[in-house]
């Protein structure tokens, strides 16, 4: 999954009046918290927390591509969420 999703290079900023906010290779692309990702802190993919889940759920798969994350890791809590709500997490201000 890191191997897949973390190789992307926009830096954080905060976002402007109307704007999505522009995150880094550490946020996740759903919510914009940091994703925790271990290919970003410099650790090998083996070591990275999201080799443990499981499938990444399509859903939030699809949505992570339509915000413009394709290239970063889903956070933990934002997987945990879709699996135990059904629902897609907010990103945050």
């Amino acid at each position: 999954m890191c191997d897949r999703m973390c190789e992307g290079g926009r830096t954080a900023s905060l976002p402007g009046a109307g704007e999505p906010p522009s995150l880094g290779p550490g946020d996740c692309p759903i919510c914009g918290a940091p994703n925790d990702c271990a290919m970003v802190a410099g650790r090998t993919p083996a070591s990275c927390w999201c080799m443990t889940v499981g499938d990444i759920p399509e859903a939030l798969r699809i949505e992570a591509q339509r915000r413009g994350g394709d290239e970063r890791c889903i956070c933990e809590a934002c997987i945990t969420a879709y699996r135990t709500t059904g629902r897609i997490r907010r990103m945050v201000a």
